[in-house]
């Protein structure tokens, strides 16, 4: 889906919010396809499945946008803070950790 307002029609087909990350990172933190993990910074936390990926290179990790509410919202770990480079949103650029807590 490619937003929040088709979220409620087509996020059944997958599954829920969810983090993907590379096998290696996933083995480094002991959790696997499926395992709930939690996805935090100094914004806040999110609570996610995880999802094995070869489209993520080791080091990242890639929660797909469109999911609404709190308990999901990317949005709550992203920065307000404008780029240095044209005063945009640096959603791309946001560090967090992945794992248990």
């Amino acid at each position: 889906f490619l937003n929040s307002t088709y979220s409620s029609h087509h996020g059944s087909m997958e599954d829920g919010p969810f983090v993907e990350l590379s096998v290696a990172d996933a083995e480094a933190r002991g959790v696997g396809d499926g395992d709930e993990v939690s996805v935090w910074n100094d914004a806040g936390v999110l609570t996610l499945k995880v999802r094995l990926s070869d489209r993520v290179r080791p080091g990242l990790a890639a929660i797909p946008w469109g999911w609404w509410g709190e308990e999901a919202n990317v949005n709550l770990l992203t920065s307000a803070a404008a780029t240095d480079w044209g005063g945009g949103a640096a959603y791309l650029d946001t560090l967090v950790e992945v794992g248990r807590r």
